[in-house]
């Protein structure tokens, strides 16, 4: 039986009880859907953590960093392979952890020095990116190395859609319920997305945006964006309702009363969890055409905008929707996020653990196409 070990020392701990109950980012969420998906493919799946209760739960042992360090624990474990996930990868740096595979799982935007030199310097073996415009887009400042192309991957993040709630009812709230959910940061573009919901307000529209999310979903200290003059306004005028972090079920059972969900209006998301959790749950969802969350939406099942000018546009247009066309938007989300099972994610992982062994077969004519991508996605930005 392969072991897998899953570092993860930089996000609040969690289990996938504890997730459930009170919440996580996106990137716990997709580690422990993936982790548990592993195990019911046959894999003996660890979980490191810098501070955690010890225990087995769900097929899944969880262990907490010991005063040894990071290296020691990793060697006491003795995984077959190692993955380190997200903002935990300042540990693949300065050496290698282990003898075994070392896969970064990059969830975030990558500093191009530091793991260039870590993969270089045979500290990292594989990489795998959140979704192809993460992964091409990367690679692209790296200068699209043939070395580093044949260890990269893409593998998008699993939703447990069995948990996620369907949205029946589709007639428009008064005011219109608009929801962003994640952490209200800059990186996040929350920023953005408050100066949408100002707009509309200062035209006279009746919107409300409800916020689900915090700096608890990453353990961080309280950012300064609500001391922002806009977002100051819009929440002591009551035009910002702050939910904070929910567990996932009731996370789910509040998604679906709101109209649609907005975020990533900053081509900074490597995926955007929340954006597919709405659209798992046929809430209509606005973002912007660059970024992961184009892997699962498509203007068919949504909103692409190229700004936030052009996202205020479709606010106004979408509140004048029939309650059938929203109905079919929300369906056709449905459908572009089954891919996205728990069951269907564990078994690209399984594929790729299995090409992790025999190697990746290059193909010429996919490097080019990515590269082709690479150089569209970055004429758009450049020319937005």
């Amino acid at each position: 039986m392969t072991h897998i070990l899953f570092l993860n020392i930089k996000d609040t701990p969690k289990t996938l009880k504890e997730l459930n109950e009170s919440g996580g980012s996106g990137t716990i969420s997709s580690m422990l859907y993936t982790a548990r998906g592993l195990t019911k493919r046959g894999y003996s799946i660890s979980i490191l953590y810098k501070n955690t209760a010890e225990l087995k739960e769900d097929g899944i042992t969880y262990y907490s960093l010991g005063d040894e360090g990071v290296k020691a624990t990793i060697e006491a474990i003795n995984p077959d392979v190692l993955v380190v996930v997200g903002h935990s990868g300042d540990v693949l740096f300065d050496e290698r952890l282990t003898e075994r595979k070392i896969v970064y799982w990059a969830h975030n935007w990558l500093d191009v020095n530091k793991y260039k030199k870590a993969f270089v310097n045979k500290y990292i073996d594989e990489f795998v990116f959140v979704s192809d415009y993460h992964r091409i887009t990367s690679l692209l400042s790296f200068r699209f190395p043939l070395s580093l192309y044949k260890k990269s991957h893409t593998i998008l993040n699993p939703l447990n859609l069995n948990l996620i709630k369907r949205k029946m009812d589709y007639k428009s709230n008064i005011p219109l319920n608009i929801a962003f959910i994640g952490y209200p940061s800059k990186h996040k573009g929350f920023l953005e997305v408050c100066q949408v919901i100002h707009k509309l307000v200062a035209e006279k529209h009746d919107v409300v945006l409800n916020v689900y999310g915090d700096s608890k979903l990453y353990g961080d200290s309280p950012n300064d964006l609500f001391a922002h003059d806009i977002v100051r306004s819009l929440v002591d005028r009551g035009f910002i309702s702050i939910k904070g972090t929910l567990g996932r079920a009731t996370l789910y059972d509040q998604l679906v009363t709101n109209d649609i969900v907005i975020s990533g209006l900053t081509a900074s998301e490597t995926f955007c969890v929340s954006l597919a959790e709405a659209q798992a749950a046929g809430v209509p969802v606005l973002s912007l055409d660059r970024g992961g969350q184009i892997s699962f939406i498509t203007n068919d099942s949504g909103y692409l905008v190229s700004n936030t000018n052009e996202a205020v546009d479709v606010i106004k247009q979408f509140s004048r929707l029939s309650e059938n066309e929203k109905v079919r938007l929300g369906e056709k989300g449905i459908v572009n996020t089954r891919k996205l099972s728990q069951d269907n994610i564990s078994a690209d992982w399984d594929m790729f653990l299995k090409e992790v062994k025999i190697g990746k077969k290059f193909n010429i004519f996919s490097y080019l196409k990515d590269i082709k991508h690479a150089l569209f996605w970055k004429f758009k930005e450049v020319f937005k």
